[in-house]
């Protein structure tokens, strides 16, 4: 029978039918779900007799288990199988049930309205089961072949051939996993050079949400009616199907037999196959960058880079960078200016006091400043530079020092010492105590580049711009201890013969209480300090950045009322192996105790009606008390020699020593 249409009588869509059995059934539209009676072309509600349902529709799919009502029971009761006796003598029934056949869904490509296909119903993966049939038909004959063999011997199959795969690629990776094993501590083969052989893609059998999906047919097969391809009317507004779809394809199941595909078939180049397209493509580092190797977890450095040209200079401090609208200050000393870089950028900032002295520039020199959107590198080489000062970054701290490099810059000078020496053996013993007493370190017979040569009355000297500035000292203060006139362009303050800690022996007397119980920022102690003593407290951060002694270190500090700031800073400091120098009456740096013994200074002490014989007595018990391992006699850097003609003990010690042989020998003068 040739297909036909027909129309919703809700709707109004065009229905095609395509199987005259379904002709007198009510069935549910498509479209809008409304109740259809399906009749034939021309009106009739009633098979005819010489249709023969069998013969006209394809071979039907597995009918419909019967609905069930509350109690479980079926509907209808299914129908009695046909006799001799009985085949022929019921009347046949004009109307058919639905529970009486299942209709046959062929599959077509029609296309709604919008373009969207509307999928056949899902098929079984068993064989295709007849409708029962109708009283007085005669039943079909059943059908053979591989097609049709029972649901459950190829599910059972299926899996036995996914276990199967599963265990053999278990196996292989253990046995790849074992070879790695044995070969360990080699350095891997590239992949290109020696690729893995093809490996089946292998992947756990998950089973299926419904089992019974697969064993048993649809509990309601979509009626074998569809919308006429040639009707658009009704689905224009339908928005509705457009969000979701009537049915959902599922694809014909395929047999295990079927599916699998020879290894000839399958082969491909293997270094195509040995790349998982999951994973991404492995990277390849440039020739120019650091390579690991995997066996050892060494890194090799990248080669350097050899292009010409200059290196780039070091990139800023932050704070060095940031730009100031504007800056304007007035005749700021040197010595309160660097708390005001401290405080703006952040950054532990130090003077090189030492060779600023040597340039003979004053902690107190006077900086100026008047500009607008500027960086603070731009301000401090602008303010530093005319007064010969510089910046540079070490151990993360700010240093300013002089442009001359001082340490490293050497000079020839001859001394005239005629008035310190009246012939050759005074000149000698002159000598003696430049060698011993003035940076020892650094002359030729200490391993260093100074040289000095007796010539007539003069000393011919070589050394750096540092070493003169301490000759020159040291004859100087010399011939003020011997009641004669200097002769060099020093400025009186360098040239007193009291010791610069005894002439801030009343500051650093002075009471002062420190009350932080918790732990507080060594710059807010610092600052308490500074506002407390009326002092100048710098600190060489350099020196104390390797000991973890930062300006946003936590420290603790407690004292009695009244107790010297000297005192105090002992019991802060000394527990750290930090301490600190006197640098004028009004300025005290801290430093870490190894840089202080490693830079000795010379004091001359004047002594009163005593004999050589007695100084070598007294110049023994200093020793004993400061302690021998000091002197160079057990390989320290101290020295202590009596000078006849001044009747006073030149003593080289690191300050803090210093000051404790300064005690001791006012009290022994008092005895």
């Amino acid at each position: 029978m040739e297909p036909f249409s027909i129309s919703c009588t809700t709707c109004q869509t065009r229905l095609r039918v395509r199987d005259s059995s379904a002709i007198g059934q009510i069935l549910a539209c498509p479209k809008c779900g409304s109740m259809v009676l399906i009749h034939g072309p021309n009106g009739e509600t009633a098979v005819p007799d010489s249709a023969d349902p069998a013969a006209e529709s394809p071979a039907p799919l597995t009918p419909a288990a019967p609905p069930e009502t509350e109690s479980g029971s079926p509907v209808v009761p299914p129908p009695v199988e046909n006799t001799d006796e009985t085949a022929g003598t019921r009347p046949q029934r004009t109307f058919k049930f639905r529970e009486d056949y299942a209709p046959t869904i062929e599959p077509v490509a029609a296309k709604s309205p919008r373009g969207r296909h509307i999928p056949s119903p899902p098929k079984t993966a068993g064989p295709t089961a007849s409708a029962p049939p109708l009283d007085g038909d005669t039943p079909p004959p059943p059908t053979a072949g591989a097609a049709h063999q029972p649901d459950t011997a190829r599910i059972v199959k299926q899996w036995l051939l996914l276990g199967s795969a599963a265990v053999a690629g278990v196996a292989l990776a253990l046995l790849l996993l074992a070879v790695v094993a044995s070969q360990f501590g080699s350095p891997p083969l590239p992949v290109a050079e020696a690729p893995l052989p093809d490996l089946p893609a292998q992947s756990t059998p998950t089973a299926p949400e419904n089992t019974s999906d697969l064993t048993q047919p649809p509990a309601d097969p979509a009626p074998s009616i569809e919308p006429d391809d040639a009707d658009d009317t009704g689905d224009a507004d339908d928005t509705g199907d457009a969000d979701e779809p009537d049915q959902v394809a599922t694809p014909d199941p395929v047999s295990p037999a079927e599916d699998t595909t020879s290894p000839a078939e399958d082969t491909k180049d293997p270094v195509e196959d040995t790349t998982d397209p999951a994973d991404p493509p492995e990277e390849v580092a440039p020739d120019d960058a650091a390579r690991t190797d995997a066996s050892t977890g060494t890194t090799e450095p990248a080669p350097a880079d050899h292009a010409s040209g200059p290196e780039p200079p070091p990139a800023l401090p932050a704070g060095l960078a940031q730009v100031i609208p504007a800056l304007e200050f007035r005749d700021k000393p040197l010595i309160t200016f660097i708390d005001f870089v401290a405080d703006f950028t952040a950054l532990p900032v130090s003077l090189n006091v030492d060779a600023i002295r040597v340039s003979r520039i004053p902690l107190d020199t006077n900086l100026s400043c008047d500009q607008q959107q500027v960086t603070l590198d731009d301000v401090l080489q602008t303010v530093l530079e005319p007064v010969g000062l510089e910046y540079s970054v070490a151990e993360g701290s700010l240093v300013i020092a002089p442009q001359r490099d001082v340490e490293q810059e050497v000079e020839q000078v001859a001394y005239d010492v005629s008035d310190l020496a009246d012939n050759d053996e005074q000149m000698q013993v002159l000598a003696q105590l430049v060698l011993k007493l003035v940076v020892p370190a650094t002359w030729s017979d200490a391993g260093g580049n100074g040289t000095l040569m007796v010539d007539d009355q003069s000393l011919g000297i070589e050394q750096t711009v540092a070493g003169h500035f301490h000759v020159a000292r040291f004859l100087d203060r010399l011939r003020l201890a011997r009641g004669l006139l200097p002769r060099s362009e020093l400025p009186d303050e360098l040239l007193d013969l009291t010791p610069v800690f005894l002439q801030a022996a009343g500051e650093l007397g002075q009471p002062v209480s420190a009350n932080f119980p918790e732990p507080t920022e060594v710059a807010r102690i610092l600052e308490y300090f500074r506002v407390a003593s009326q002092l100048h407290l710098i600190v060489d951060w350099p020196s104390t950045t390797p000991m973890n002694w930062l300006p946003s270190t936590l420290s603790t500090l407690t004292s009695e009322d009244g107790q010297p700031l000297s005192k105090l800073l002992d019991t802060w400091l000394t527990p750290l192996q930090l301490n600190y120098r006197v640098i004028d009456n009004r300025t005290i740096q801290i430093a870490s105790q190894s840089i202080l013994d490693s830079r000795p200074e010379l004091e001359i002490y004047p002594l009163k009606d005593i004999t050589a014989q007695d100084a070598t007595q007294l110049i023994q018990d200093l020793k004993a008390h400061l302690g021998a391992a000091l002197f160079v006699d057990a390989g320290g850097n101290g020295n202590i020699v009596f000078d006849s003609a001044s009747i006073s003990l030149l003593v080289l010690l690191p300050q803090p020593q210093q000051r404790r042989a300064a005690e001791w020998l006012a009290n022994v003068r008092h005895r």
